[in-house]
């Protein structure tokens, strides 16, 4: 029977579970942060590519996409390959954002997408946006061959705080979770949209519509990991092999 049983956490999830079983024994799992699908810290601009000049990868602000200002209906944009294509059926994208003004418009945070083109393009897509509507808020958006669709909105009001969210699929389902603390717990509410046919993501996406009355935003993006296939991160715990050691450092003990 086990004695006791506890987790190291830290931004991107559980890292170790171990478990005291009787007999003075120990068990345990791991989960390695490279077992992501896809990464990126923007600690280096190295493989993005920039259209325009007011959406920047450690340029405007260092070690983040930083939107300078930028207006939703001309064309600023950083891309970056996947490296896979992503499942038609699942995947979760976390990532944060931290929104220090937004006017009347929209201001797509973070989109995943079929191509390299402006999010107004023929490829698919789905994003997650920011609005100002009297106050802060987001939704959700897809381009389905060119046909963009919205879906529901969070209020989420202040500017200047670190949002944590976590965009997920799930067949045609996406959704949006938006979280206040970085091992993303405590849960603000959420944003989802239907949309069938959307296929082919393989591409990052930080930028503007490209449409739109001409709104503007100025924002911060960080730390953006993926998970293919599957709808939870902690389904990619990798057991750890028979006869691996732990040791307490504050007991000298070695199991």
């Amino acid at each position: 029977q086990d004695k006791e049983s506890w987790s190291i956490c830290r931004s991107t999830g559980v890292i170790m579970t171990l478990s005291y079983l009787s007999g003075n024994r120990v068990q345990g799992s791991g989960l390695d942060k490279n077992y992501a699908n896809f990464s990126d810290d923007y600690t280096t601009n190295t493989g993005w590519t920039q259209t325009g000049t007011t959406v920047t990868v450690d340029s405007g602000v260092a070690d983040k996409v930083a939107y300078i200002t930028a207006v939703e209906n001309t064309d600023h944009r950083v891309t970056k390959s996947l490296g896979i294509t992503l499942s038609d059926t699942s995947w979760v994208c976390d990532f944060e954002f931290n929104t220090s003004a937004v006017s009347t418009g929209d201001g797509i945070l973070l989109g995943l997408k079929a191509g390299t083109g402006a999010w107004n393009s023929i490829e698919d897509g789905v994003s997650l946006v920011c609005q100002n509507i009297s106050t802060q808020r987001v939704t959700i958006f897809t381009n389905n061959g060119g046909t963009e669709a919205s879906g529901t909105t969070l209020v989420l009001g202040s500017l200047g705080t670190t949002y944590y969210a976590r965009l997920t699929r799930s067949s045609n389902v996406f959704t949006c979770n938006i979280f206040s603390d970085s091992i993303r717990i405590t849960s603000l509410g959420s944003v989802t949209i239907t949309t069938a046919g959307i296929a082919g993501l393989n591409t990052l996406f930080h930028g503007t519509r490209v449409s739109g009355d001409g709104g503007s935003i100025s924002a911060t993006i960080d730390n953006t990991i993926i998970y293919n296939n599957t709808l939870n991160p902690t389904d990619n715990l990798i057991p750890l092999q028979d006869g691996a050691r732990f040791e307490e450092t504050d007991t000298e003990l070695i199991y």
